[in-house]
C-alpha cells in the first residue's frame, strides 16, 4: 500500500471496544487495543493516502460458548482422525 501510495485497512472489533462490561474482561481488552491501535495507525499511514477503518458490528447471536459447540460429535472427531491417518501415511 506504501508503494502504491493509496490503500485502505479495515479492521473487525466490537462495541466492547468502546465500553467495556462485566465477565468480558479479556475480549474487551483486546477489543479497546485494536480501537487504540487503528487510531494511532492513522496518523501513520495517512501521508501514504491510506484509511483506516474500524467495523463495529452490533450484537448477533451465535452458538460460541454453547456445550455443543465446544465439543466434537462423532461425524467430526471420525473425519478428523481419518484425514490424519491419511496424512501420516503419505
Amino acid at each position: 500500500m506504501r508503494g502504491q501510495r493509496a490503500g485502505h485497512v479495515i479492521t473487525l472489533s466490537s462495541s466492547a471496544g468502546l465500553i467495556g462490561q462485566e465477565f468480558c474482561v479479556a475480549y474487551a481488552a483486546s477489543k479497546f487495543a485494536v480501537e487504540g491501535w487503528m487510531e494511532s495507525l492513522r496518523y501513520d499511514v495517512e501521508p501514504y493516502n491510506i484509511r483506516t477503518t474500524v467495523v463495529e458490528p452490533g450484537f448477533f447471536r451465535t452458538e460460541l460458548l454453547v456445550d455443543a459447540s465446544s465439543s466434537r460429535n462423532s461425524q467430526t472427531s471420525s473425519a478428523i482422525s481419518s484425514q490424519t491417518r491419511y496424512i501420516a501415511r503419505k
